[in-house]
């Protein structure tokens, strides 16, 4: 009998299929381990996912509040143009007041009522409202009991 030499492998190892390079009940139970584990990963992966869009979309900095926050934003600047606007005309009149006596004059006709010396003042009120019927402007006379 011959004595094994050191290259010689022992008999209690599972011989590899030279075809494949893994034995069939080895491959088996990689293919099983590793769907496991590739499930469970992408489940990890999947909540991670979940977990960074959270502050994205509904968190302190997220799309919901810089909507908000834009819709706030045309608000406010439709709203400054508006004042602006008014605070020209303002302007223009307290210019208008400085300068000449022409506003001057029409402020104090239109608002307070006064006349120069040598006018005359002449208010046109409008007509007043006609009766709606004449049957109703008619009383009712002789019915007495």
């Amino acid at each position: 009998m011959q004595r094994p030499t050191q290259d010689a492998k022992p008999t209690t190892k599972l011989r590899l299929n030279q075809s494949k390079g893994v034995h069939p009940l080895h491959a088996f139970f990689i293919c099983t381990t590793f769907s496991l584990n590739m499930k469970s990963i992408t489940n990890i992966l999947l909540v991670l996912l979940l977990l960074l869009q959270y502050p994205m979309w509904l968190g302190k900095g997220g799309w919901i509040k810089v909507w908000d926050l834009n819709r706030q934003i045309d608000q406010e600047q439709a709203s400054n143009q508006q004042l602006e606007a008014r605070n020209a005309l303002l302007d223009a009149d307290v210019t208008d007041l400085k300068r000449g006596t022409e506003a001057i004059e029409e402020r104090a006709r239109n608002d307070l009522g006064m006349v120069k010396s040598n006018e005359v003042f002449y208010r046109i009120l409008a007509a007043p409202p006609a009766p709606a019927s004449t049957v109703s402007a008619v009383s009712v006379v002789g019915t007495q009991k």
